[in-house]
C-alpha cells in the first residue's frame, strides 16, 4: 500500500507523521478517507475526531477544532487552531474535554 506523510500544524506546534497508509476524517459532506496516491484534495474539516492508520497497522487518533486539510503529492497537511494526537482514544477524549473546559473558563472571565 502506498504511504504518505501527514503534517499537523496548530497554534502551539508542528508535528509530522510518516508512513501513513490512510486518513479518515469528516467534513460538511460526511466522512471520507484518503489513501496514498489520492488526487489533489482540499476541504474544511468538521470539529471532532479523525484517524490515521500507519504502516505497522496501528491507528492514531487526532482531535481538531476543525481546520483546513490539503492533500497533494503524498503529503497531507492539516492546519487548525488546536490539534491533539495520540494512540489512545481515551487520552484524546480527556485532552479535548480539558481544553474545552479551559476555553469555557476563559470565556466566562
Amino acid at each position: 500500500m502506498r504511504r504518505f506523510s501527514v503534517l499537523l500544524a496548530d497554534a502551539m506546534s508542528t508535528q509530522q507523521v510518516d508512513d501513513v497508509t490512510s486518513f479518515r476524517g469528516e467534513d460538511e459532506t460526511g466522512g471520507f478517507a484518503i489513501l496514498g496516491g489520492h488526487a489533489r484534495f482540499m476541504t474544511i474539516l468538521s470539529l471532532g475526531l479523525a484517524r490515521l492508520r500507519v504502516a505497522d497497522g496501528k491507528e492514531r487518533y487526532l482531535a481538531t477544532s476543525g481546520g483546513v486539510l490539503y492533500f497533494h503529492e503524498d503529503t497531507l497537511k492539516l492546519y487548525a487552531r488546536r490539534i491533539f494526537l495520540s494512540d489512545d482514544l481515551d487520552e484524546i477524549r480527556s485532552l479535548l474535554e480539558h481544553q474545552l473546559r479551559e476555553e469555557e473558563q476563559q470565556l466566562v472571565s
